[in-house]
């Protein structure tokens, strides 16, 4: 099984394992991408292409990206980011011109990752975290 055949696989498993409806999108650079629009159980849209032979990119919404490469060496990675994303068990704090994904370990948020781009998010940090249910 070539690498971009097992990161979609790894995409839909997503919306077997959570109940959504996922839609496929080949591009024309040979990306292989999955949409899981919002829905029920999926306050925020949620993205996920493979491409550049070994990168996964991923996004939540408007407000958060990031991205695994190489693989397959970051494919457990990725899983569990997007497994905390969907299942609600991690958050994601955004605002100024970054965000960051957090799990909570006891009483104390640890940064999974951080994403910083171009896009004003306003002066307030503010919070999403998916309720599936």
């Amino acid at each position: 099984m070539e690498l971009s055949e097992r990161a979609e696989e790894i995409f839909l498993e997503f919306g077997r394992t959570f109940g959504l409806i996922p839609e496929r999108k080949l591009c024309e650079d040979g990306s292989v991408c999955v949409f899981y629009h919002t829905q029920n159980g999926l306050q925020e849209e949620v993205w996920m292409c493979f491409g550049n032979v070994d990168e996964i990119s991923y996004g939540v919404g408007e407000f958060f990206g990031g991205s695994c490469f190489p693989c397959p060496d970051t494919f457990s990675d990725f899983k569990e980011k997007m497994d905390g994303i969907i299942s609600g068990n991690y958050r994601i704090r955004y605002g100024w011109f970054m965000s960051v994904l957090e799990e909570q370990v006891g009483e104390l948020w640890v940064t999974k990752a951080r994403y910083s781009g171009p896009r004003w998010n306003g002066f307030l940090f503010k919070i999403f975290c998916n309720c599936p249910h």
